[in-house]
């Protein structure tokens, strides 16, 4: 049985266009059709890597304001171990930051829950033949192992030859994928 659509979560949607013939704007037009089709099936989507990326930044830039304010109010050889700890720590945390993005988020398009279950989805679009955009969810039941799918379409069954979005095809395809770890 297809996941069923919570109709109090469905808003009065607007037909998205999309540029058809720029790669990285169909994928996030596609992308965050992906994400309100979850939204419409009462999964809440989980903020942790932003809010990790967030923090680290927020460190590294804290670093950059004390070695700004200690420069610019107090002169001398005195200040210079400070300056020179606060500029290591400001490129270190943002080395930290990129191999985070790089090694642990990579294709994440977003991560939700909805209960005691978790949705991981990453998504990219096929560089030859560049008509195509694979999305694959890994569901987990509260369990250690997570249950991967995917799914390689053409981009036309989602966006037609106008450029619009079709969410209804979205949410189709969304449904089979999650109803195929259903009958696992």
């Amino acid at each position: 049985m297809p996941p069923v659509i919570d109709e109090k979560l469905v808003v009065k949607e607007e037909r998205v266009l999309v540029e058809k013939y720029n790669a990285v704007k169909v994928r996030h037009a596609l992308d965050d059709a992906m994400k309100a089709t979850f939204a419409k099936m009462g999964w809440v989507e989980d903020y942790t890597h932003v809010d990790v990326k967030l923090a680290l930044e927020a460190v590294a830039v804290a670093f950059a304001g004390v070695g700004l304010y200690i420069s610019y109010f107090h002169t001398g050889p005195q200040v210079d171990m400070v300056l020179g700890v606060c500029v290591v720590m400001y490129f270190l945390l943002s080395g930290i930051l990129q191999a985070y993005q790089f090694f642990v988020v990579k294709t994440i398009t977003m991560q939700t829950n909805k209960g005691s279950q978790k949705v991981i989805m990453r998504s990219l679009m096929e560089k030859s033949p560049p008509h195509l955009y694979t999305f694959s969810i890994e569901w987990s039941d509260g369990t250690k192992h997570p249950k991967p799918a995917k799914s390689t379409v053409s981009i036309g069954k989602f966006i037609d030859v106008n450029g619009y979005v079709h969410n209804q095809k979205i949410e189709t395809e969304v449904s089979a994928v999650l109803a195929g770890f259903n009958k696992t």
